[in-house]
C-alpha cells in the first residue's frame, strides 16, 4: 500500500494490536482514500474524486463522505468499526476491591478455582450488609447494593470475580516459593558446539538410588552418595566416586560427603587427569555441598596463572521479597549444570534394576518398607554368627563392596554408549564412517583402520563398501571415545602443589614413627590407619629419609590415597611418600616387592652409618695385623722396632764388607790395586763402621 500520507511509527505499534479482520478493513479504507489523492494529483477535483472511487468500489457516497471526513479530522482509529470490534473494557470495579480478591487467592496454598474466593467474598459482603462494621470490603464506603436478577454487587459474578485471579507463575511464587516459580520460567538453550576440550567441568554431588550394606560397621542399610566429573563437550563422566554414608544409632546421625571430600574431589581430577594449560578449564559448581570455595578457587587460580576457575551458581529458595521475615531452604541452581543433572537421570535408570533399588518417597517400592526392617535384623544376627556361617546369610540388599564394583562398570558402560542422543554431537564432527564386508556379522572397520589397509585394492574395495546400504554406516561415538581423543590436550596439576591449593586445615598432623614410618587416619570406612615409608621425593627428583620424631603435616587425597604430600610443622613442602602397599600371606612376589622397598630404605638409611663405619674398617684392619705379629714373634713395641732396625742395618753393613772383600781378590787376580777395605767400606757408607 502506498500512502501519500504515510503513518507515523507509534501509529503503525497502534495498528499491530488490531484484531486481523478490524486491521485489514482500516487498511482497505486507507487504500481508497490513497486512490482519491492520487486522482486529486492528476488534477480531478476533490469531490469528483471521492465519487469516483466510491462507485468504483460499491460503496455509498454518504458513507464515503462521511469516513473521509472522520479520517481527516480524527485520524485512521475513527476508521474501526466499532460494531463489529468494540473497544474491550475492563469490569467497573473499584482497584482497591480487585486488589482484595487478588489477595484472597494467595491466601488459598491449594485453591485452582474461583469458587472458594467467591464464597468467602459474598460471605464478608452479607456480614457487612448486616452491620458488622469489622467486615468492610476495600473499595467501597458502605455495602454495595443487589442486582435484583443476581442477588449480587454488578461485578460481583463468579465468572467476572474469576478474572481477578492473578498469573499462575504469580501464585505459585506466592503460595511456593520463588524456587518452585522458576520451572515456569524458560530454560537457556546452550550448545556444545564450539566449545573446546576440557574448558568446561561440572561436578555435582548424588544419593545413589540403592541401598547397600556396610557389614561390621552400619546396623541398618544406608544409600550411598558420591561426587561426578563431567567433561562437558564430551559428556564423559571422566571421574567418580562413592562414599557410604556411615549411620550412628546412638544420636542417630548421618555421616555424608562434606565441602572438604569435595576439594579432594576437585584435587584428585586435577592431578589424576588435569586441565587445560592454554585455553584455561571452568568448574561449574553449586553452593551445596559439591561447592568450591574461595579459598580453593583461589589457590588452584594462583597455581595455574589463572587457567583454572570456578563458577558457581547463585542461591535460591530465598524470599519474593526483602522485607519478609521467613525465606526457603537455600539451594543451587540445578539449571545451572543442565548437563550432569540430566545424565544423573540416565544413571539412576540403568541402576533401577539393582537389588535394593528405590526411589523418592513416591515412588519407591512399598515392600522396601519391610524388606529394609529384615535386612537390619540379617546385620545384627550376623554380628552373634561366626564369621564363615554369617557369609552365608542371603541379604536382598547389596553389599559396599559389591556396590562399588558394579557402579564403576555401569558408569563405564553409561560413557560406553552410542545409542545416545547428545546436542550438537554430529555438528562437532563425533561420528564415524565405518565398513562392514559380511552382512550377516557385527564386524565394523573404522574409516581409519581403511585407510591404513596395505592392500591398495582391499582399501578401494572396502571404500566402494561404505557407500553401500548395509555396508557402511555413520556411527556416534561415545562419550568415553571423544574423551580419550582428547585428554592428551589436558596438563596434570603438581602433587607438590597441593599445600598452596588447600586450606591448611585439610592437612594432618603427625610424627614419623620410631620404624620410619608415617602413621595417619584412614578416612574411608572401617578407620584404620594409612602408612607411609618415610621417604619423601621431592622436586627435584632427590630422595630425603625422614627423621623418627619430624613433626610432619601430611596432604593425603581420601579418593587416591597411594601418594601424599608431606610438608614440615610450617606447612613447608618436603616432598611426596608413598602408601606401603599390603601383601597377601600367600602373594610371595608381593612381598618380596614389599621387601624391595624396604631394603632400599636400609640402605639410604645406612649412608651415615657406612661412612662412620669406613674408618673402623682401617682401625680394625691394623688391630689384625698387631695382633698377628705379636704372636709371631716380630717386634711390636718401639723399643724392639728400634733394636730390630739397628740389627738390620748392622746385618746390611757386614754384607757389604763381605762382599767389598770378593771383588778385591778379584781385581787382585786380574792385576789391579785394591783399596784398603776399611777406607773402602767407610767411603761406601759415609760412615765409620766402628761407629755401629
Amino acid at each position: 500500500m502506498n500512502l501519500t500520507v504515510a503513518l507515523k511509527p507509534e501509529e503503525h505499534l497502534e495498528m499491530s494490536q488490531l484484531e486481523y479482520d478490524c486491521r485489514k478493513d482500516v487498511e482497505r479504507w486507507l487504500s481508497m482514500f490513497c486512490k482519491v489523492q492520487q486522482a486529486v494529483a492528476t488534477g480531478m477535483g476533490i469531490v469528483a474524486a471521492r465519487e469516483s472511487v466510491a462507485k468504483a468500489n460499491g460503496i455509498p457516497v454518504s458513507t464515503f463522505n462521511r469516513k473521509w471526513f472522520d479520517w481527516q479530522d480524527h485520524g485512521w482509529e475513527k476508521l474501526i468499526n466499532r460494531a463489529k470490534w468494540p473497544v474491550h473494557r475492563e469490569a467497573g470495579l473499584p482497584p482497591a476491591f480487585r486488589d482484595f480478591v487478588q489477595s484472597m487467592y494467595f491466601a488459598h496454598q491449594r485453591g485452582q478455582t474461583g469458587r472458594e474466593v467467591h464464597r468467602k467474598v459474598v460471605a464478608q459482603w452479607r456480614k457487612w450488609r448486616a452491620g458488622d462494621v469489622t467486615m468492610q470490603i476495600p473499595g467501597y464506603d458502605s455495602p454495595p447494593e443487589p442486582q435484583v436478577h443476581t442477588g449480587l454487587p454488578e461485578g460481583w459474578s463468579k465468572e467476572n470475580l474469576s478474572r481477578l485471579k492473578p498469573s499462575k507463575f504469580s501464585l505459585i511464587t506466592r503460595r511456593r516459593g520463588t524456587m518452585a516459580a522458576k520451572e515456569m520460567l524458560p530454560n537457556i538453550i546452550r550448545t556444545r558446539v564450539g566449545l573446546e576440550f576440557g574448558a568446561l567441568y561440572q561436578i555435582d554431588d548424588q544419593d545413589y538410588d540403592v541401598y547397600t550394606n556396610l557389614v561390621g560397621i552400619n546396623r541398618r542399610a544406608m544409600r550411598p552418595s558420591g561426587f561426578n566429573a563431567l567433561e562437558v563437550l564430551s559428556a564423559c563422566h571422566f571421574a567418580h566416586c562413592a562414599k557410604p554414608m556411615i549411620y550412628n544409632p546412638e544420636d542417630g546421625s548421618r555421616s555424608r560427603l562434606t565441602e572438604e571430600d569435595c576439594a579432594w574431589f576437585v584435587l584428585f581430577v586435577l592431578t589424576e587427569h588435569g586441565y587445560r594449560a592454554d585455553v584455561g578449564t571452568t568448574f561449574m559448581a553449586e553452593k551445596g555441598t559439591a561447592a568450591i570455595r574461595a579459598a580453593l578457587a583461589e589457590g588452584l587460580a594462583r597455581v595455574t596463572d589463572g587457567k583454572v576457575q570456578v563458577a558457581t551458581s547463585g542461591i535460591l529458595g530465598g524470599p519474593m521479597l526483602e522485607g519478609l521475615a521467613f525465606k526457603g531452604a537455600p539451594r543451587g541452581n540445578f539449571r545451572f549444570k543442565s548437563h550432569i543433572e540430566s545424565s544423573f537421570a540416565l544413571v539412576r535408570t540403568i541402576m533401577s534394576h539393582l537389588k535394593g533399588a528405590t526411589g523418592t518417597r513416591l515412588t519407591a517400592p512399598e515392600e522396601n518398607y519391610a524388606l529394609l526392617k529384615y535386612n537390619d535384623k540379617l546385620l545384627k544376627w550376623a554380628e552373634k554368627l561366626p564369621p564363615q556361617r554369617a557369609a552365608l546369610l542371603v541379604k536382598e540388599v547389596m553389599t559396599w563392596q559389591e556396590f562399588g564394583q558394579v557402579n564403576h562398570t555401569l558408569m563405564e558402560m553409561m560413557n560406553q554408549r552410542d545409542w545416545h542422543d547428545l546436542e550438537g554431537w554430529e555438528e562437532c564432527g563425533f561420528v564415524a564412517n565405518e565398513v562392514r564386508v559380511d552382512l550377516r556379522g557385527d564386524e565394523w572397520m573404522s574409516y581409519e583402520d581403511v585407510l591404513r589397509l596395505p592392500d591398495e585394492r582391499a582399501k578401494e574395495f572396502a571404500l566402494r563398501l561404505m557407500a553401500m546400504p548395509g555396508h557402511g554406516r555413520l556411527r556416534k561415538l561415545s562419550p568415553r571415545e571423544v574423551f580419550n581423543g582428547g585428554k592428551h590436550q589436558l596438563t596434570k596439576l603438581n602433587r607438590h602443589l597441593w599445600n598452596l591449593c588447600l586450606p591448611n586445615e585439610y592437612a594432618t598432623a603427625t610424627k614419623v614413627q620410631d620404624n620410619h614410618t608415617i602413621k595417619i587416619k584412614d578416612r574411608a570406612p572401617g578407620g584404620g590407619s594409612l602408612v607411609y615409608m618415610a621417604r619423601a621425593t621431592n622436586k627435584h627428583g632427590r630422595i630425603e629419609v625422614l627423621s623418627p620424631g619430624d613433626k610432619l603435616r601430611v596432604y593425603a587425597n581420601p579418593f587416591s590415597p597411594d601418594t601424599a604430600l608431606v610438608c614440615d610443622e610450617s606447612d613447608a613442602a618436603i616432598g611426596l611418600v608413598n602408601l606401603m602397599p599390603k601383601s597377601g600371606v600367600l602373594d610371595a612376589d608381593g612381598a618380596m616387592r614389599v621387601h624391595g622397598s624396604i631394603e632400599q630404605l636400609r640402605v639410604e638409611l645406612e649412608g651415615e652409618a657406612r661412612a662412620h663405619a669406613q674408618s673402623l674398617v682401617v682401625q680394625r684392619q691394623h688391630m689384625i695385623e698387631h695382633n698377628q705379629a705379636v704372636m709371631d714373634g716380630e717386634p711390636v713395641t718401639e723399643r724392639e722396632v728400634t733394636a730390630a732396625g739397628k740389627n738390620a742395618r748392622a746385618g746390611r753393613a757386614a754384607e757389604g764388607v763381605m762382599d767389598e772383600a770378593e771383588r778385591g781378590a778379584s781385581d787382585k787376580g786380574r792385576g789391579l790395586r785394591a783399596k784398603p777395605l776399611g777406607v773402602a767400606a767407610g767411603q761406601m757408607d759415609g760412615m765409620d763402621p766402628m761407629d755401629e
